[in-house]
């Protein structure tokens, strides 16, 4: 969804806003991409919820502001809207640093575990797929 929405955001903003808003294509890329660290991040913070650790994410968040603060003071005056929207990739990636390398840490998942598909994943999307063709998850 994300490649798709780069490879489109020409055309989305030309449709919606027209040509005028043309310079604000660059800076809609880089939040294209910051938004899908967001999402990430939100996943790892509901993670660490669920583990009794709401704190981590809290804590990630506090850092991420602080680095927004300092990049949008560093980046604004010579990039202006494409340097907040770098801020902002860079403040959210680094949230994202910080809570997965705490669950890497604290509960020994590792990246492959955390990213790639394990074999119980194809078992449960498997069972999934069987339940719904025998209609268990359809509501009448």
């Amino acid at each position: 969804c994300v490649l798709i929405l780069l490879l489109t955001t020409d055309l989305i903003i030309n449709i919606l806003f027209g040509k005028e808003f043309a310079g604000a294509i660059p800076a809609a890329r880089v939040l294209i991409v910051a938004a899908s660290v967001s999402g990430m991040n939100l996943t790892l913070a509901s993670g660490l919820k669920g583990y009794g650790k709401p704190i981590i994410s809290s804590v990630g968040e506090v850092i991420s502001l602080f680095i927004t603060g300092i990049l949008l003071w560093l980046l604004m005056p010579r990039w202006g809207i494409v340097g907040a929207a770098v801020a902002s990739l860079i403040a959210y990636s680094c949230n994202f640093m910080f809570m997965y390398f705490y669950i890497w840490q604290k509960f020994s998942i590792c990246p492959k575990e955390a990213f790639l598909p394990q074999s119980e994943d194809y078992l449960f999307i498997q069972s999934l797929k069987t339940n719904i063709l025998k209609g268990k998850y359809i509501n009448s």
